[in-house]
């Protein structure tokens, strides 16, 4: 932007790297950005760190998202790391559970992907980073869920289910490496989800597991270090898609379990010499593993245990895709587990669950937050901060939800939404900063453009998402501002039509609010904001006085729900904002490619705008240039045999660069004839790389054109002569 602002994008990556040079500083800084989000579906992808501000580089939680693992500092707003290992998406990851007497357990991560590897992490405290300690390599599907058990001994065991239909159990003992001890097999059904947890009185790992086949299954381990099976849970009437262990101060092991069929379901496995009120005898246990009414009763080599049902809650309307407990407190090294359950459903909501002392121990909705309105599809996982006194939840759409209490000391206390990251959760095909670089739009396969700023809150600076000037019906492909013409965009996409945006007055105000961006010789007369209609597929525009608070009656009589109001922001934007209240207006349509738009582009004056399309003849691979104040064709370039996949114009206006799938870049010269009328000429038609070429550019100077192609190669071409344009090779960069 500015020659100390650099903004680099990855084929595998959602998101750009957002680097700053320093003041008297040759040395590029990459400075975290915080405009990540990811196409999140599973909810063991949404870990919190244990140890509040002592965890590695203060991030207080981590998640998986594409191909990588990244933690976050929810109170600086940006990403702290991003761990790179898995060939495929990661689809679920479990921090290690802190055993308190051995604290070097502490900063271990264990990640799944569809590779159907397990990537355990650990950080070097000497190195401060994040390094593999082990890749376990057992399921030959996706790893669908993990989750861990640190032993008194130092001994740790790891569980992890798979589309496979398997369950493998790892063992690690203190200072060895990982052992396969178990594999269970469930064909044909298959376990989405697992937790594990310590029989109260004594030392016996137990842990359940739950699925496709609707039931919730218990397993402990024998003297052998194998599990076997106690009991299989009936009552649940879809598929389990969360469980979660907690054991209270009273001893007692209580087990979560989130199902589709929308309820949760409270289970509790008591010791039966502590209960004296749970009468039932073990010689009238009958064979049969499958629980009843009255519960189901197991014994160890010094203890008889009970399993019942608690409690059902139900208050969502939707499945209900994840269930964890409130962290446990550790003051002065007593431990302290509050009753205290958070749940996230498809219905868009979450709700913090505890149990009512004026009621007798009912378990009611305490608190319930989420979205109203808006296209999204609900929540995909939710979970506590360390402290407690945040949640945050994870939809389909890569969006993430920060609700932080107000007040931690009242009982009933004000939940209120905060600022997090956010961004794309598919490829990001282009992106580009305004022209007076101020902020910078990105258009990404997700079918939204986003704008990004920076947040100044002082000496801390953090790049936001800030505005959503388009939900498309079609994959993005390009995007360009209009120079000399402030917050003017063209938008390409998997469809004919070329769309022009300009930013509302909100959207202005905004900007100024969160970046203090002084906006100079700005337009007085911009919309208040903009809407889709019912049924439209276009932004309209929405003016001061408008009646959009009005509910709208169709010709049936039906109501339909008024679109929000457009307002300014002093922070940067949520989620169900940046949804329905921060779209640009659309002030005009291009028509005239016969294919899908891939590349379009402004020149230095914002007169003209030049566009391709996907081609494979000489007529379909044309270039047309458009006149950016009358919005109509004014020349077509036909030069290139196939797709144009990008183009520039020369910095002083006069000619336009091109490169192309058939390996060749073209210069085409621009003028005016005496009458007024643009005229456009080739002037020079070059054969650069033997395989497609992807991108071209001009030096600042416009005596250089740099091209780079699959074949790995870019190439640098000097001009040779003033009058022609020949070129020649002065550098190859491998």
């Amino acid at each position: 932007s500015d020659n100390r602002r650099l903004v680099l994008t990855h084929p595998h990556s959602t998101f750009p790297f957002y680097l700053k040079m320093e003041e008297g500083n040759k040395d590029w800084k990459h400075e975290s950005l915080a405009c990540i989000g990811l196409n999140i579906t599973n909810s063991s992808l949404l870990c919190a760190f244990e140890g509040r501000e002592e965890g590695p580089l203060q991030s207080n939680f981590i998640f998986g998202g594409g191909r990588n693992v990244f933690g976050v500092n929810t109170k600086l707003c940006k990403i702290t790391f991003s761990l790179p290992f898995h060939s495929k998406n990661v689809t679920c990851l479990t921090l290690f559970k802190r055993n308190h007497q051995l604290p070097s357990h502490l900063h271990r991560i264990a990640s799944g992907s569809a590779d159907s590897q397990i990537a355990i992490w650990v950080f070097n405290t000497e190195k401060n980073e994040w390094e593999i300690e082990s890749v376990l390599k057992g399921h030959k599907d996706t790893v669908t869920c993990i989750t861990t058990l640190t032993l008194d001994d130092g001994s740790t065991l790891l569980l992890s289910t798979s589309a496979d239909c398997t369950v493998n159990i790892w063992n690690q003992k203190k200072g060895e490496g990982w052992n396969l001890i178990q594999t269970l097999d469930f064909k044909p059904k298959m376990m989405e989800c697992a937790s594990f947890s310590i029989l109260p009185g004594e030392n016996i790992p137990i842990f359940a597991l739950g699925g496709v086949d609707c039931l919730i299954h218990l397993y402990i381990q024998s003297k052998d270090s194998k599990f076997n099976k106690l009991v299989s849970l009936q009552g649940h009437e879809d598929w389990i898609r969360s469980l979660s262990f907690a054991t209270n101060n009273s001893g007692q092991i209580l087990l979560a379990t989130a199902s589709q069929d929308t309820k949760i379901r409270i289970w509790k496995i008591s010791n039966l010499e502590q209960q004296s009120d749970i009468v039932e005898s073990l010689d009238n246990l009958s064979k049969d593993t499958t629980i009843s009414n009255k519960g189901h009763f197991f014994k160890t080599t010094n203890h008889r245990y009970s399993v019942l049902l608690e409690s059902v809650l139900s208050a969502h309307e939707e499945w209900v895709h994840s269930v964890v407990w409130k962290p446990v407190e550790w003051v002065e090294g007593k431990r302290n587990q509050e009753m205290c359950i958070l749940s996230a459903s498809m219905d868009k909501s979450m709700i913090v669950w505890r149990p009512s002392e004026k009621l007798g121990g009912v378990w009611i909705d305490e608190v319930r937050v989420g979205e109203l309105g808006g296209s999204t599809l609900g929540f995909y996982g939710g979970i506590f901060s360390p402290d407690g006194q945040s949640i945050i939840a994870h939809g389909y759409n890569g969006s993430f939800h920060l609700w932080s209490k107000q007040a931690p000391q009242e009982q009933v206390s004000e939940w209120k939404s905060q600022v997090i990251i956010s961004g794309h959760f598919a490829s990001v095909v282009d992106l580009c900063w305004d022209p007076y670089y101020n902020y910078l739009i990105s258009a990404s396969e997700d079918q939204t453009a986003r704008c990004f700023a920076e947040w100044v809150r002082g000496d801390l600076v953090t790049l936001h998402e800030i505005g959503r000037p388009a939900l498309h019906g079609h994959d993005l492909s390009c995007l360009c501002f209009v120079n000399g013409i402030q917050h003017r965009m063209v938008l390409g996409a998997e469809e004919k039509v070329i769309r022009i945006f300009d930013a509302p007055q909100t959207y202005v105000e905004t900007l100024k609010n969160i970046s203090l961006v002084e906006i100079q010789h700005d337009q007085s007369d911009r919309p208040l904001g903009a809407n889709v209609p019912p049924l439209g597929l276009s932004n309209k525009p929405v003016f001061a006085g408008d009646t959009t608070a009005e509910e709208s009656t169709n010709d049936d009589g039906f109501e339909g729900k008024p679109p929000p109001p457009p307002i300014s922001h002093q922070v940067p934007p949520c989620e169900d904002h940046l949804i329905q209240s921060t779209l640009w207006p659309e002030i005009q349509k291009l028509y005239g490619h016969p294919n899908e738009i891939v590349t379009v582009c402004s020149n230095p004056s914002g007169s003209l705008i030049a566009s391709s399309c996907k081609g494979s003849q000489l007529e379909e691979s044309s270039i047309r240039i458009w006149d950016a104040q009358k919005w109509k064709e004014v020349g077509k370039l036909t030069a290139h045999k196939l797709t144009v996949v990008q183009m520039e114009f020369s910095h002083c206006g006069n000619y336009l660069l091109s490169a192309s799938r058939d390996r060749q870049f073209c210069i085409f010269k621009i003028g005016k004839s005496s009458n007024g009328e643009w005229e456009f000429s080739l002037d020079s038609k070059i054969q650069a790389h033997e395989r497609i070429i992807w991108s071209c550019s001009w030096s600042f100077d416009d005596k250089h054109i740099a091209t780079g192609s699959r074949d790995k190669v870019v190439k640098i071409w000097q001009k040779v002569e003033e009058k022609e344009w020949n070129f020649r090779i002065v550098e190859i960069i491998y």
